[in-house]
């Protein structure tokens, strides 16, 4: 059976997996959603994806979203051999690096500009801040992902490369030309372009007719985003830039277990839920590394040799024998695939291992962003209820959606057994947890799902979350 493609050449991430699809002479079936139409939200696609957005693949029977986990799915699947997706280890890291990064950097800046500007039609002097935000973005993703290489991750273009100039290319209907200036930037498009020519101008030729046609008359139509009226307003900061340590930080020094001649330097702090995600990792798989503690609340994150580590200022961070990894999900990823003793974590299953994929991408705009969106507001701000009803509303339908497209019928996120996805998202979760409120109490099934998770990685689980417990005592009290 075809594999059958659902998608908006509008959209994209779906020029992305377009773009993998032809590259690499996978046959499909072609599946055109009108989003400008609607078409998303219909009856007979919502049987497809109850989440109503694209693109979406059914690869005979199994159905994926997510593009993130679509690209991997197929390399993996269909080009095996190709270098989109490198089979090296450390290539391959870093080419997960940058779609982990990718979420809440290249996508979200880019799209707040190109919806706010085309799709909202709002005054130039109303995106300035959004715009330098972008333009940040830009410097980040130059220093940290294009410094002296031709792509992202050495000398051949990756999906990594693809998701990416998809996503700035998308600014050009705007009439911003965010190469200028950028002449590295520039180089690096027309590398990525000539790499997958034909098919890149091939996928990109509705939005240059869109972006000529805007040249003339304001463009008016709809292109799917992942859910614009939060992003916006409420993903100004990012859970690792938080500020919200205090004088009295509960954490744990752990005397490394010198084997390695170089053992793995792990930074970290254990209010940071990526943090703890990683820590739990570490002490179920018996990984020795040296700790290195960081606190975010007094701007150690900030501190000139940390920024020599990662220049984003940003925890976690690895260091294996001097290969430095940043991205939560990439270093998960990295370490099951190097040192794990079994493949629990990221299945070699195909199938099951694209699950896991599927919510690692999905939490990004979702678990993470909603559960911040809340914490935030509630906990650091100290705003009332009545302030952040938006917020919570937009939580509990992130909880809803967990619970439906991910654990319906399963124990875990990915099927019976559990998985980098969820610690991940458990984490994230009880972050929540800060301020006394109990997001799971009127839901049995998440909230049996979290025990299993709890149990399942006793005792680090309660161990990394001890400065959680005791930050919540310290809210109570003081709220009295």
């Amino acid at each position: 059976m075809v594999l059958k493609f659902y998608y908006d050449i509008l959209s994209q991430p779906c020029r992305a997996v377009y773009i993998l699809l032809k590259a690499a002479a996978i046959p499909f079936e072609s599946h055109v959603v009108a989003i400008r139409k609607g078409e998303h939200q219909s009856p007979e696609f919502l049987k497809i994806n109850p989440l109503g957005k694209v693109p979406v693949i059914n690869d005979n029977g199994f159905c994926l979203t997510e593009s993130v986990a679509i690209l991997k799915y197929l390399s993996d699947k269909y080009a095996p051999n190709d270098s989109l997706y490198p089979k090296n280890l450390e290539m391959r890291a870093k080419v997960d690096e940058y779609c982990a990064w990718y979420h809440l950097n290249t996508r979200t800046r880019c799209a707040k500009v190109f919806f706010m500007d085309v799709v909202m039609s709002r005054p130039r002097e109303e995106i300035e801040k959004l715009e330098s935000e972008m333009q940040t973005m830009l410097d980040d993703f130059e220093a940290m992902f294009l410094k002296d290489k031709q792509f992202i991750v050495g000398d051949k273009v990756t999906i990594a490369d693809i998701l990416a100039v998809c996503e700035i290319l998308q600014v050009s209907a705007t009439g911003r030309d965010l190469f200028a200036g950028r002449a590295a930037l520039q180089s690096w498009m027309e590398r990525v372009r000539s790499a997958s020519h034909p098919h890149f101008d091939d996928a990109h030729t509705v939005l240059n007719r869109l972006i000529k046609k805007r040249k003339t008359h304001k463009l008016i139509c709809f292109i799917q985003t992942p859910n614009f009226t939060i992003v916006v307003i409420y993903c100004q900061f990012p859970a690792s830039e938080i500020l919200f340590m205090q004088n009295d930080y509960y954490h744990f020094r752990i005397k490394p277990i010198k084997i390695l001649a170089m053992p793995l330097k792990f930074y970290y702090d254990l209010k940071s839920q990526p943090c703890r995600a990683l820590y739990i990792f570490f002490k179920m798989e018996a990984i020795p590394f040296e700790a290195v503690l960081m606190n975010l609340g007094v701007g150690d994150q900030q501190d000139e040799e940390f920024l020599k580590i990662n220049p984003l200022g940003k925890v976690p961070v690895i260091i294996d024998d001097g290969f430095i990894l940043t991205e939560s999900v990439a270093i998960l990823k990295y370490l099951s695939d190097k040192y794990a003793s079994t493949d629990r974590w990221f299945p070699k299953d195909l199938s099951r291992r694209a699950r896991v994929d599927e919510y690692c991408a999905w939490q990004h705009g979702n678990t993470r962003m909603k559960s911040v969106g809340v914490f935030w507001r509630e906990v650091l701000l100290r705003r009332p209820p009545h302030k952040i009803e938006s917020a919570i509303k937009e939580m509990n339908k992130m909880l809803d959606d967990l619970a439906d497209m991910f654990l319906k019928n399963n124990k875990f996120i990915a099927g019976d057994g559990c998985t980098a996805a969820d610690i991940l998202a458990v984490c994230e979760i009880m972050q929540l947890t800060v301020s006394g409120r109990e997001p799971l109490v009127d839901r049995p099934a998440l909230k049996a799902w979290m025990e299993r998770v709890r149990s399942y990685t006793s005792p680090y689980f309660d161990e990394a979350h001890y400065a959680l417990y005791e930050w919540s005592k310290r809210f109570a009290s003081q709220s009295l």
